[in-house]
């Protein structure tokens, strides 16, 4: 199954991608647009297919929309409630 995976990613390259320095440096502002709503996939397109072929920044992807979901909604954990949660 993993190597089916890994075939449809090498299939799906393109010509023209973006490094991950690249991806990581545009991060912010695509959460910034999805959460909006707006059309991320129109305006960012190289971004969206980096984050579908790259596990490292599709995992800082999701894990900077949670954060900046909860932020919105005013449901951020405090740095201490982190710490209680998680014993640090």
């Amino acid at each position: 199954m993993k190597a089916i995976l890994l075939l449809k990613k090498i299939q799906d390259t393109r010509d023209a991608e973006i490094l991950c320095s690249t991806c990581l440096d545009q991060l912010a502002q695509f959460v910034d647009l999805e959460l909006d709503g707006q059309p991320v996939d129109d305006r960012m397109p190289q971004f969206k297919h980096h984050i579908g072929q790259c596990k490292v920044c599709h995992d800082e992807y999701q894990l900077l929309l949670d954060l900046a979901a909860m932020d919105r909604s005013g449901h951020l954990p405090t740095l201490e409630a982190l710490q209680q949660e998680f014993l640090i």
